[in-house]
């Protein structure tokens, strides 16, 4: 963009020696317009910088996130797996019981059956 505006003002010189005045003013016009088209250009581009860094802060703070929800997800996994391990052995110790005590009640009452 640099470029082509420093071509355009050195070309100016030999536009106005070959230009009437008319093509002259337009070319102060067209310079101008240019100018200020070049100044847009560059604050949208300050903005579009502080927009990109706006926007990798956001991702890293994304990220961040992510990792301790992942943290928080395998330490839910690990507390549901001993809990069911505990289940499991609470469900065995249990039917040990049941037979244990069917068994007592079925010796009782064959002992009361036989008196």
């Amino acid at each position: 963009m640099k470029k082509l505006l420093i071509l355009l003002c050195l070309s100016l010189p030999t536009l106005m020696l070959h230009s009437s005045d008319t093509t002259y003013v337009d070319s102060q016009k067209v310079v101008a317009l240019i100018f200020n088209d070049h100044a847009r250009l560059e604050s949208e581009n300050v903005l579009l910088k502080k927009k990109i860094v706006n926007l990798e802060s956001l991702n890293d703070l994304h990220l961040k996130t992510d990792s301790v929800r992942i943290e928080q997800i395998n330490s839910y996994n690990e507390k549901l797996n001993k809990s069911e391990k505990k289940i499991k052995r609470l469900k065995k110790s249990r039917k040990g019981i049941l037979i244990g005590s069917g068994t007592i009640i079925t010796l009782l009452t064959i002992l009361i059956l036989r008196k």
